[in-house]
């Protein structure tokens, strides 16, 4: 393990196991191997994360806007055998304050155009967050029924930040870790954060 290495200092382990959080830190550094099957938390990360009070001011927020348009094929097959083509697709609200990030989410299966809805309404109520969109598919499918429903809700132009991922989703997630591990993060009593 990298705890009995004598160049590694003590404190050099203790910003990477801040960094990476204690799960991965256990499993990397100290050669713990955990068996966790199918999750990539353990259930204690979740206590107490959902939260009926919100703050009435944040330092800074976005919204993210994942349009699942690509499905694995894998996920195609076993929507097909419940009956729906549909993948589900997200609108997350991300705030930051009082030290911790405060997070509210609509999760459907529905069509491009209730996601969009929903992403400009919440951005209207929000006070205009920046708004951040997976931009794989953006430019020929979403601009154009962005736009048009920005108009119906007599919005002006929406500032979007295109983000194209290069990482497997798998590492993007696990990268949630140490705000977990260290209760930085609290989610809306909703049923949207309940899926999310």
């Amino acid at each position: 393990p990298s705890s009995a290495n004598p160049l590694i200092s003590a404190d050099e382990l203790e910003q990477t196991k801040f960094e990476i959080g204690p799960r991965r830190f256990v499993v990397e550094h100290l050669a713990h191997f955990i068996e966790t099957e199918g999750v990539f938390w353990p259930h204690g990360y979740f206590r107490g994360i959902e939260s009926d009070y919100w703050p009435e001011q944040f330092q800074a927020q976005v919204i993210a806007v994942d349009p699942a348009l690509g499905q694995s094929k894998a996920a195609v097959r076993a929507d097909k055998t419940r009956g729906s083509s549909l993948d589900y697709w997200a609108v997350v609200w991300i705030g930051f304050a009082e030290g911790l990030y405060w997070i509210d989410a609509v999760l459907k299966k529905s069509p491009p155009t209730d996601m969009i809805e929903t992403a400009l309404g919440m951005w209207a109520k929000t006070g205009q967050a920046m708004m951040v969109v997976e931009g794989n598919q953006f430019q020929q499918l979403l601009r154009p029924l962005m736009e048009a429903e920005g108009e119906r809700q007599g919005l002006p132009p929406v500032p979007i930040h295109l983000v194209t991922n290069t990482v497997k989703k798998e590492i993007r997630v696990q990268r949630l870790d140490p705000y977990l591990a260290q209760r930085k993060i609290k989610v809306r009593n909703t049923v949207g954060c309940k899926t999310l």
